[in-house]
This record gives structure tokens, sequence and C-alpha cells, in this order.
């Protein structure tokens, strides 16, 4: 038979700590991933995103310009302080909210969290210039596990490099890379191979029906304007005075 000694606190308290970390739920643990780390601000570039889809939830981070917001920018710097995001914290969460949507096929999840952020452009953390981007954190949940997960922003700042979007997807070992423009405002990741080719005929259908209209548009102003040419011709020989 043997006797157990008396356990050492401080490794007991460590035991107990990780056990309760291994009892959390995965989506709370999660969450906390994205919002206790400031740095994420730092590792998400400008005009990128990621999607992280875990179980019912999606886990999204995105770093978006602050030109494609209005009143916001107090002072006109084109940078948003911390002073202007304490200021303006409830119109940039509604603006987000409203104009990135994540979405399974059709079904609208629910918002249960977001965040915004905005770390200086520079890396000294004592710089107050504000940042030209801001990072928004969000997660939406919803009632079984997205099979289709679709999103759509109009999130467009006022320069050429702000008006794309770069969003990676994962959802277990799946990943797809996906960029958003005015043109394309939206991408449906994870589709199955039917729904890829139904999409890409639609999308050629489209592009053949602008290109037939494009093509009549020019007929009709070429015919058009050749009969003015004759009309005009024809008035100019009638006001003439007759040659003798």
């Amino acid at each position: 038979m043997t006797c157990r000694g008396a356990e050492d606190p401080a490794l007991s308290h460590r035991r107990n700590a990780v056990r309760g970390i291994l009892r959390l739920p995965s989506l709370a643990v999660g969450l906390l991933m994205l919002a206790a780390e400031p740095a994420w601000a730092h590792l998400m570039p400008a005009q990128q995103g990621t999607l992280h889809i875990l179980g019912n939830a999606v886990f999204a981070v995105f770093s978006l310009p602050l030109s494609a917001l209005r009143g916001v920018d107090d002072n006109g710097d084109g940078h948003l302080s911390a002073t202007e995001l304490l200021a303006h914290e409830p119109v940039i969460r509604d603006e987000v909210s409203r104009r990135i949507r994540i979405t399974d096929g059709t079904r609208a999840g629910q918002l249960e969290f977001l965040q915004v952020t905005a770390e200086p452009d520079e890396r000294d953390s004592a710089s107050t210039a504000g940042s030209s981007h801001f990072v928004v954190l969000m997660k939406s949940r919803f009632d079984a596990p997205p099979a289709l997960v679709r999103m759509e922003s109009d999130f467009w700042g006022a320069a050429a490099s702000e008006r794309e979007l770069s969003i990676k997807a994962t959802r277990g070992t799946e990943a797809e890379v996906a960029v958003l423009t005015p043109r394309r405002e939206s991408h449906s990741f994870f589709q199955s191979r039917s729904q890829v080719a139904a999409g890409y005929v639609a999308d050629q259908l489209f592009s053949r029906v602008d290109l037939w209209f494009v093509a009549t548009a020019i007929v009709v102003f070429g015919a058009g304007w050749q009969i003015r040419r004759r009309d005009a011709a024809r008035i100019s020989a009638m006001a003439s005075p007759p040659q003798c």
C-alpha cells in the first residue's frame, strides 16, 4: 500500500484552471480568441478579412476603410482616433451590422457579438495619429451549422486600393478565398460543384446579355446618326438657292 503526500497547492490550482478551460464551450473559446487580443488589429492587413465557421457560429474579422463612413472623421485627417471611435462607436457598429451581411444561403443568423477597434497605423503604441482602417470582430449564430456561408458587403472606401476586400473562409479542413468588389459584392463559400457550375452559367449568361445590350445600343445609335446625317443633307439641299 502506497501513501500519497499532500499535493502542491500551486500545482492543484493550475490543474483546476486547465480543467475549467476545457469545460468551456468551443464557441465561447473562439469568441475569447477573437476579442481578447488587441494584436488582432495588427495581424489583419487592410482590406482583408477572415470567416471561421465553428459549429453553428461564424466568427469574422475584417479590416475596413474609414473613408467608407460619413460623419465619423471629425477633424478630417483621414484617420480614426481613439476619441472619434469613442464618440461614434454606436454609429460605426450600426453601419457595419447593416452593410456587412453573413447568411446561410438566404437565412440570416443572429448577430451575437460586434466589436470595433482602431489601432494606430504606426506601430508606436503611444501614437495618437489614429488609423485609416478599423478592425471589426463579429460573431453570428445560426439554428444549425451553416452549409452555404454567404457574405455580402458594400463597404468601399474612396481610394482604389480600398475597393477590394479579400476574404478567407475556413470550416474544419476546408478553406476558400474570395475577393469582393463593387462589381461583385457577394460570394457564397463552400458551394457544391453543381452550385459552382450553375453560378458560372448565370454569370456567363448575364455577361452575354450585357454585351448584347451594348452592341444593340451601338447599332441603334449608329443608325440614328446616319439618319440624322441624311436628314441634315436633305434640309441643306432644300435651303440652298437653285443654281442657274
